[in-house]
């Protein structure tokens, strides 16, 4: 072993390797204090830094399986018979082989030889020893001291820098990822109702194992792949909370990389309250709750809190529910309507009671209504006019019909046959039924 150890000290450089090479680190042997020593610890160790490096290495149980299946003994070396067979029964085309050469953890000494063999031509590729101690790793001013653990990592990780170009080629660098496109739909919703999310990623390198969405709570939903359209795909039900909530995506990645990525997608709103709405009307008399006129009412629509709305409809119905007027339209209320007393087309409805109803739709689906009853009129009051002379006086009797709208105020003229103004009476309120 002697004489293997000053060998490997000179640095051997091979054929460019195949960019699909998989490598077979065997347990390092441990001569340190023992010749028949095996470090499993150092093993793992450079296991973990090569796969940090992004190349991919055969899982030392598979190996360790390998070495007993073959019934073979020793670990610092390989035979060319046994490197075919790691080739085809372990899929490697690189053995990589340790010698822990110094091991004191008090002294903070440690040393190992490592050398790279190519399992199909049984050729040396490779091959570097180093040894570090902590009394050589002196600090300046001496305001730090070097752990056996430091030492340790500083040994395994100037050897791997040190790998020739032609094998730094062999690093499969970390998968990379960007979002390309993503929609929620919808980005308003109830509770209870679906939300769907899609979202489109460029890769570069290899498509992760595992893909789902992340909500709060940690709730995760799994993203079906649509090969076909490039896209990951998830269907959730909405909180029952009200409130903003955000869509993260995970993705993982297996050995070599051992890596998960979570990117933010975007975000939905669960929202079950329906708007408040009111109406306002313009050019109308108000009778109670009735709002009664003869040209036409302006009908202004009027939002508790500003919020967006996605359609809205107007229904004006007659006495008997008989449908007037059915207007809808997508996107947000007009500032306000005027309706003149007309039906869908254009002819003069009817004198009578209608009732107006305003059905609103926000982004959520949920909806609203406002109702507003009207009384539409065309004509003025008629009255009936008797007159009788008692004396040198005349008696008026007025009798006013029935008219669905109360007198607001009236006024009286009496004119003589030479068309002189006689008398004029005028009043507010109902009308008086006798003049003398």
């Amino acid at each position: 072993m002697k004489r293997l150890f000053l060998f490997t000290v000179i640095l051997f450089l091979g054929a460019v390797v195949s960019l699909r090479a998989q490598i077979a680190v065997f347990p390092f042997e441990d001569i340190s204090k023992d010749i028949n020593g095996i470090d499993l610890e150092t093993t793992r160790l450079v296991i973990q830094e090569l796969e940090k490096e992004g190349i991919e290495v055969v899982p030392l149980d598979r190996v360790l399986t390998f070495l007993v299946n073959n019934r073979l003994r020793w670990t610092g070396w390989v035979e060319r018979l046994t490197a075919l067979k790691v080739y085809r029964e372990l899929g490697a085309e690189l053995i990589l082989l340790g010698t822990v050469t110094e091991k004191d953890p008090e002294k903070g000494l440690f040393g190992v030889a490592l050398r790279l063999v190519r399992a199909t031509d049984y050729k040396l590729l490779w091959g570097r020893t180093l040894a570090q101690s902590s009394a050589e790793k002196i600090s300046f001013l001496e305001l730090k001291k070097y752990t056996y653990e430091q030492i340790v990592a500083e040994v395994i990780k100037q050897l791997l820098e040190d790998l020739p170009e032609e094998l730094q080629e062999l690093k499969v660098y970390p998968p990379a990822v960007e979002i390309a496109d993503v929609f929620v739909r919808p980005r308003y919703v109830r509770s209870n109702h679906l939300v769907e999310c899609a979202v489109k990623l460029n890769f570069s390198g290899p498509k992760p194992e595992e893909v789902f969405f992340v909500l709060p709570g940690e709730k995760r939903v799994r993203a079906v792949e649509d090969r076909q359209r490039a896209l990951y795909l998830g269907v959730w039900k909405a909180p029952q909370e009200e409130g903003r909530y955000p869509v993260n995506l995970v993705l993982q990645w297996g050995p070599p990389w051992n890596q998960k990525k979570k990117l933010f997608l975007s975000s939905f709103i669960v929202d079950n309250t329906p708007p408040k709405l009111k109406l306002k009307i313009r050019h109308g008399e108000r009778i109670g709750e009735t709002i009664a006129f003869r040209r036409y009412v302006t009908i202004v629509p009027v939002l508790e809190k500003s919020e967006p709305i996605t359609r809205w409809r107007m229904v004006i119905t007659g006495e008997h529910e008989n449908e007037v007027l059915n207007i809808e339209e997508p996107g947000s209320l007009p500032e306000s309507f005027n309706w003149r007393g007309t039906d869908a087309s254009g002819h003069k409805v009817p004198v009578g009671r209608y009732q107006l109803k305003l059905f609103i739709w926000d982004k959520a689906g949920n909806k609203t209504v406002a109702k507003q009853e009207f009384l539409v009129v065309k004509d003025p009051p008629q009255v009936d006019l008797e007159a009788q002379r008692i004396g040198e006086q005349i008696e008026l009797k007025l009798a006013l019909k029935d008219h669905p709208v109360p007198l607001s105020n009236w006024y009286i003229d009496i004119w003589d046959e030479e068309g002189n103004l006689v008398k004029e009476y005028e009043g507010e309120g109902p009308l008086k039924k006798q003049f003398l």
